[in-house]
């Protein structure tokens, strides 16, 4: 129930959701220390996945079980994942009108990105080498853009990290529960065979299987969370020509306004890809699949953690790592956002207006994209 009403009430993205976990399980039902709460964010930043979800997932987890971990999850994606569902729906209904709302939504995406890439930027590249990384990261991405990329520059960024960054304190060993070792190897082990065996029996035409694993793949690979998503669900729903750009975007521009995890994003894609089987079907595959390999990876890591971070250069190999996903995304924003958002002067203006709204008047997320898409649905008419 805890995390049902956080579900509820918990806008504001990844890094709001955190301050939220703590403040709640922390602070006001202590169901474990500062330490502790440490330990698990630390392990949800080092793997792919989605972060503030894979936190909630632990939490859980400390509190009851397995079960436990379960209802945190459910509790905390079930609305975000029932009004994107409607969202799709809806989206349907609008018919002459779509065109434009799609743009006012299209603009907000332009406005919230930039804002995630300026706070990423300042909080994960302080210092010259990991502001060389993420320009290193920012400069690929821009000439050659495929999903296989980001994951061998995450990589090349870890090495990096660990030769180039300065040595960070190490945590202290704190208590945690953990599944057994085997119990560890076993699900690590399940999230490779996956990972491996589902290209094998899927193919390029919308099926369950196809779409679970279209899913699977960017949830295995995405480092930093909901934002740095968009562009390898870009690439497997929209390249193959399953959904359009501008349904895509819509997309993202309306998941911002949603309380809890960005990846709900999953269920209006889901919602959206043209199948034989119902979309409620199609959504919760697309949803279970992004989601999943994150909590896979999480659980099978944890009965290690403590002993992965103490390793000399660990924590310099994820400074570098995180480094690189700013490039990532920056060139993103470029890519995918301003080039096929922008269409005139009256967009760079709504665009500015809105992000210094953000910024500097700190307006709401949710008052935001209503203003924005308001003013985006006004701009195409007076541009077409």
């Amino acid at each position: 129930m805890r995390f049902l009403i956080l579900g509820v009430t918990a806008f504001g993205g990844p890094t709001a959701h955190i301050g939220y976990f703590r403040h709640a399980f922390v602070e006001k039902y202590r169901w474990l220390n500062d330490a502790q709460f440490a330990q698990l964010l630390s392990l949800s930043q080092f793997v792919p996945g989605p972060a503030s979800s894979q936190l909630g997932f632990m939490l859980g987890y400390q509190r009851g079980g397995i079960a436990g971990a379960l209802a945190a999850f459910v509790g905390f994606t079930l609305p975000s994942s029932l009004l994107m569902f409607g969202f799709a729906n809806g989206l349907t209904l609008l018919t002459g009108s779509a065109t434009a709302v799609i743009h006012g939504l299209k603009l907000t995406a332009c406005i919230i990105v930039a804002d995630a890439v300026l706070t990423m930027f300042r909080n994960l590249c302080p210092d010259i080498p990991r502001r060389i990384i993420g320009l290193a990261a920012l400069i690929a991405v821009l000439l050659i853009n495929t999903i296989w990329l980001y994951m061998a520059i995450i990589i090349l960024a870890a090495l990096a990290g660990w030769r180039l960054c300065s040595e960070s304190a190490k945590p202290p060993a704190v208590a945690l529960r953990a599944p057994g070792p085997v119990a560890g190897v076993c699900l690590l082990s399940v999230f490779l065979l996956l990972f491996v065996s589902l290209p094998l029996v899927t193919g390029p035409q919308p099926g369950p299987l196809s779409v679970f694993y279209a899913f699977y793949q960017p949830g295995a690979l995405v480092f930093g969370g909901g934002h740095v998503v968009l562009p390898m669900l870009q690439s497997t729903v929209v390249d193959n020509g399953w959904i359009s750009s501008d349904a895509f975007l819509a997309g993202y521009g309306m998941v911002q306004g949603m309380p809890g995890p960005l990846f709900t994003l999953s269920t209006y894609l889901g919602a959206l890809i043209p199948t034989s089987a119902p979309a409620s079907t199609i959504a919760l595959l697309a949803t279970a699949g992004l989601f999943l390999p994150g909590f896979l990876l999480v659980m099978g890591i944890l009965p290690f953690w403590s002993r992965l971070i103490a390793m000399p250069g660990a924590t310099n190999a994820l400074a570098g790592a995180n480094a690189s996903v700013v490039g990532i995304l920056a060139a993103v924003w470029v890519n995918s956002l301003v080039l096929t958002s922008v269409t005139g002067l009256i967009d760079v203006i709504i665009i500015v207006l809105g992000f210094l709204a953000l910024r500097k008047a700190s307006m709401p997320v949710w008052l935001l994209i209503a203003v924005i898409t308001g003013l985006g649905f006004l701009a195409h008419y007076v541009l077409v």
